[in-house]
């Protein structure tokens, strides 16, 4: 029996690994020698894990009314959770974007994925304040190594005309995850055990699959081939050398306030909407609609910048964030909260996908995940700083309508530093090209 199953195992294994027995050796990225299906195959596991890190980010928002009972947690002492996962985020996002440049994209991923499960399962038995913000940082660790990792994966199995659609498409399950499990939690009526249970088995499942299907894809690629640029051994080098100074600055600029604005949303929609007046079941499914809405901002804002003006696309979306923000802080009753609530989501996750999408190809190939990586960091620092802020603004007696102004100039940055990018690069995210 056991001979059986490691003679499936390998033949599983193998057919994950087809796309690299077809690829010359040393392409720095091999979406044009790939196969229709073999692409599906890495995009659709790639989708796979990011719902996970998109349920993963809202588990502890959705668990929080419950949760916060059980443990006595007070608005601000959430918001210190909320931020310790960020914390963990920044931390995960800088390190597994630079050895996912050294040891593979692949190995990368399912170490963040079995370090969100553990952590996830182990959180069902938290007994402390301080246990939780433990296991909140492990959390965070995982969710930050796989977000990097998965933007570089899907960069460098796409076309050159349709990568933002495609890196779109993957990391709509960010969002389409957070929705699932915020629509499963009010419509089951899952208690936070519950949650952290499905967040805990679900990525380590995954993970088999993930050790048994998915190819490895650029560095060590890029890195034997002595016609393709190779990014400088040091990890500033690949920041700032060769006049990338200017493009990352500004990257990191549009990462920081939009990342505040994003997680602002993320933890604390469902606690903001109870604020408001909706009961905890009126509150998750406005939290699931919202992300319902950015799932959908991910896809369809990503495919019209592959066909469009890139600084007009940013525009628009930055735009349509700032003015459904007013509206969401200004209006009442449950379907024009859900109105309002799904298009801020769309704009302000179409706002991220678009600088995801813009990210990787501002540095060269051996320096991708290197280069995503830091930008996802620094972009924490706004997503700790974010929920931190709303936590001190509702413990100082703010209301939600407040909190919403609030994240409005941070996002008129954020627009301003992408456009920026934008025109620099000429409107064209293919600055370093895959094939």
């Amino acid at each position: 029996m056991r001979s059986e199953w490691n003679a499936a195992t390998r033949k599983i294994s193998s057919w994950g690994n087809a796309a690299l027995t077809r690829i010359p050796q040393g392409r720095s990225d091999v979406s044009g020698q790939r196969k229709p299906d073999q692409v599906v195959l890495v995009l659709s596991l790639c989708f796979a894990a990011a719902l996970f890190e998109g349920a993963d980010a809202v588990s502890l928002g959705l668990a929080a009314p419950t949760l916060g009972l059980v443990l006595q947690i007070r608005p601000t002492q959430l918001g210190l959770a909320l931020s310790l996962t960020t914390l963990g985020l920044l931390v995960g996002a800088t390190a597994g974007g630079r050895l996912s440049d050294r040891i593979g994209r692949k190995s990368v991923l399912i170490a963040a994925m079995v370090v969100l499960g553990l952590s996830s399962l182990a959180t069902i038995v938290v007994g402390s304040l301080a246990q939780l913000y433990v296991l909140r940082t492990i959390t965070g660790l995982g969710l930050g190594g796989l977000l990097p990792t998965l933007i570089a994966i899907a960069s460098e199995v796409s076309g050159n005309s349709r990568k933002a659609g495609r890196v779109g498409k993957m990391f709509c399950g960010v969002p389409l995850g957070a929705s699932l499990l915020g629509f499963l939690t009010a419509g089951v009526g899952l208690g936070w055990r519950a949650i952290f249970a499905v967040c805990g088995v679900g990525p380590l499942l995954l993970a088999l699959v993930l050790a048994a299907l998915l190819p490895e894809t650029a560095p060590s690629a890029a890195l034997a081939d002595p016609g393709v640029e190779r990014a400088p051994a040091s990890f500033f080098s690949v920041l700032f050398a060769e006049r990338r100074a200017a493009r990352t600055l500004l990257l990191w600029t549009a990462a920081y306030f939009t990342s505040a604005a994003i997680w602002i949303l993320v933890g604390w929609f469902p606690s903001l909407m109870v604020a408001r007046g909706f009961s905890p079941f009126e509150a998750a499914n406005l939290a699931a609609l919202e992300n319902l809405g950015a799932a959908t901002g991910s896809v369809l804002v990503s495919r019209t910048y592959d066909v469009s003006r890139p600084w007009l696309i940013i525009g628009i979306t930055y735009v349509g964030m700032a003015v459904l923000l007013m509206s969401l802080a200004r209006v009442s009753g449950f379907l024009p909260t859900a109105i309002a609530g799904t298009t801020c989501g769309f704009f302000v996750t179409g706002g991220q996908l678009l600088l995801y999408a813009m990210i990787p190809h501002q540095y060269p190939p051996t320096g991708r995940g290197t280069g995503v990586g830091a930008s996802v960091a620094f972009g924490r620092l706004g997503s700790i700083s974010g929920p931190a802020m709303v936590g001190i603004m509702l413990g100082s007696g703010y209301g939600p309508s407040g909190v919403f102004l609030t994240m409005m100039p941070c996002l008129v940055v954020a627009g301003a530093a992408l456009t920026l990018v934008a025109n620099k690069s000429h409107g064209d995210i293919q600055r370093f090209p895959s094939g």
